[in-house]
């Protein structure tokens, strides 16, 4: 067997012949070669991460004050240096075909050990038809370069991780949702992924869906901007939707993370555990209650100030948590002043504001306070008469306006408010009488609206549209697929809400077996929705029969008769997911749980009340 192993070790000297060749032997080599290392060899010392790609990933000199990063460059913090090594071997301007071509595969594959793993990302530059030294055809060089990629890891005793290109800041005109500029070489990464059963990291999927979160003003932080005369290397400016800064470089590196957890590789088990590899939301409401008063916590609540607009609200979908460069700061103080995206979507402000209270109690630091009673002032004012809430404030042009119940955005800044009017010991420093009583007011003047707008079908009480007229308190619509309807899932929120509140008044009673009563008669049986990969490895999400299936709701019903419906960016009403376009329906929540927790609190509920 050694004499055997040797062999293999050594064979790395003869396969650079031709690519021709050398693809023909990988091939048949690994089917060997990965059973014969994998018995003669065990990992040894330091496990070595290889990041082979191209600029996106690639190491950028300091010391020019570039504001410029790989993602592959900033991933060592994220791992335990005592037993893994991120050596970045990215080659800025690469394609699969140069990185090859130029010797830098063969310096790798010599230096490769069991246990070692490959990180292999392309694409940006395979797509350069322009430049014969770079280019690849997607279902032809560049396939068999990433073959060779995996199959010559695989023989060495390592394991390779095949990973789709990063999204570009690409939107169309007026649209959220960035383009697919790289779609061909993405779908072979995933086919491939799939017939050579690899662990693959989507990340054009993490990255795109991250850019749809926050739209195409904040993707500008993560992409590299410079004005003329700010950097000597580049006088005349650099305007870049490809390159990354390294506020974009750490958030996708943290990505990265994310894909080495979810695949459970054994890496995982070397990723050091910190604030950063948390939600935002977790880190804002649900550490331990004295990490409040450490300094991690102290260093995130600056960044909280920074974030916080003149308004008193703060914007979405932003974790806050990351570590801001001096730059960022800068950018955010001049911001202060902007009025147009102060939200209450998403948990925005509420995560902040609770946030900012849970600080304050524990360092008694002053500014925390004042940031949390600036973020209060804004929920108050934010309120209509009536008592609902729009998406934003200052009040935005177009569906913005409508009274929100999507996402928890009205229900949270009720939360906060019931919970200075019940003297709640997180807001107990809130001690103004006139302050408490117009939260105590806030809070009623809201649940009243929150009664008003539960819709009548025919004369009965149903559930509730995801936002609602601020005027007429009809059910309204939001974005294109976002038609008027009955929610199952908005509408659970709501109910689960008001089960919350003690010695409800008959009125809200009233309104949650209605919603009990409409939840039960609406319920699916006999399906569920899975998530497929084609035979050209691009996902799919469909819904297929099975008896044994939980019961499950649909987001949307229509308002005359309970039927579910789903509709694409078109706005047409469809009747089946099948039938809307793969992008939306992917990319949204058509079927929901959510009710099944109201049906099982309920039963409590009215032994209870």
């Amino acid at each position: 067997m050694a004499e055997i192993c040797n062999t293999v070790v050594n064979y790395d000297n003869q396969i650079y012949n031709s690519v021709n060749i050398m693809k023909i032997k990988s091939i048949l080599f690994s089917l060997v070669a990965g059973i014969l290392f994998s018995a003669c060899m065990q990992p040894v010392g330091k496990i070595t991460v290889y990041t082979i790609g191209d600029t996106t990933m690639a190491h950028k000199d300091t010391a020019d004050r570039i504001p410029e990063r790989g993602w592959a460059q900033v991933l060592q913090p994220f791992f335990d240096a005592d037993s893994v090594i991120i050596d970045n071997r990215a080659v800025n301007g690469s394609s699969s075909k140069s990185f090859f071509d130029d010797g830098h595969w063969k310096t790798i594959v010599k230096q490769l050990k069991p246990g070692d793993y490959v990180f292999i990302q392309f694409g940006h530059n395979d797509e350069k038809s322009e430049d014969p030294k770079r280019y690849t055809d997607p279902k032809g060089s560049f396939r068999d370069f990433l073959t060779v990629y995996v199959n010559e890891t695989r023989a060495k005793g390592a394991t390779p991780v095949l990973m789709t290109p990063i999204a570009r800041r690409k939107y169309s005109l007026g649209s959220r949702l960035p383009d697919d500029t790289l779609s061909e070489y993405t779908n072979v990464v995933r086919e491939l992924a799939v017939q050579l059963n690899v662990p693959m990291i989507d990340m054009a999927e993490r990255t795109g869906r991250h850019l749809l979160s926050i739209g195409p003003q904040e993707a500008t932080r993560l992409y590299i901007r410079l004005e003329p005369g700010q950097s000597p290397k580049y006088p005349d400016g650099l305007q870049s939707d490809t390159h990354l800064t390294e506020l974009g470089a750490f958030r996708y590196a943290q990505m990265t993370v994310g894909g080495v957890r979810q695949l459970n590789l054994p890496l995982a088990q070397h990723l050091k555990r910190s604030i950063y590899d948390l939600p935002w939301g977790r880190v804002a409401l649900n550490q331990p209650d004295d990490w409040y008063g450490t300094d991690e916590a102290v260093a995130v609540a600056e960044n909280v100030l920074l974030y916080q607009r003149n308004t008193g609200g703060f914007p979405k979908n932003i974790p806050m948590h990351h570590k801001l460069t001096e730059s960022d700061k800068q950018v955010l103080l001049a911001a202060k002043d902007k009025t147009t995206d102060s939200t209450m979507d998403n948990d925005a402000t509420y995560m902040e504001t609770v946030f900012l209270a849970k600080v304050y109690n524990k360092t008694r630091n002053v500014k925390y306070r004042d940031a949390f009673m600036k973020a209060l002032d804004y929920i108050l004012a934010a309120q209509y008469p009536n008592g609902g809430y729009p998406q934003y404030y200052p009040l935005q042009r177009g569906y913005y306006t409508h009274i929100t119940f999507n996402d928890n955005c009205m229900a949270n800044m009720l939360t906060i408010l019931k919970g200075i009017a019940e003297r709640d010991e997180l807001f107990a420093f809130v001690d103004d009488p006139v302050l408490i009583k117009r939260c105590a007011d806030g809070f009623d003047r809201g649940i009243d609206c929150i009664l008003k707008t539960q819709y009548r079908q025919n004369g009965k009480l149903t559930g509730w549209c995801a936002q609602h007229d601020e005027n007429t308190l009809k059910p309204a619509p939001a974005r294109s697929y976002e038609l008027s309807s009955l929610s199952g899932s908005e509408g659970a929120d709501l109910v689960l809400f008001l089960m919350e509140i003690e010695n409800p008044k008959p009125e809200i009673k009233q309104a949650i077996a209605a919603a009990v009563e409409w939840f039960e008669k609406v319920k699916i049986t006999g399906i569920k929705v899975e998530n497929q990969t084609d035979a050209n490895g691009q996902r799919d999400r469909v819904v297929v029969e099975d008896p044994s299936a939980p019961a499950i709701w649909a987001r949307f019903y229509q308002l005359e008769d309970n039927r579910p419906f789903f509709s694409g960016r078109d706005g047409i009403k469809k009747y089946a997911m099948s039938e809307i376009e793969h992008e939306r329906r992917n990319g949204y929540g058509w079927y929901t749980y959510n009710p099944q927790a109201v049906l099982d609190k309920y039963k409590e509920y009215v032994k209870k009340w």
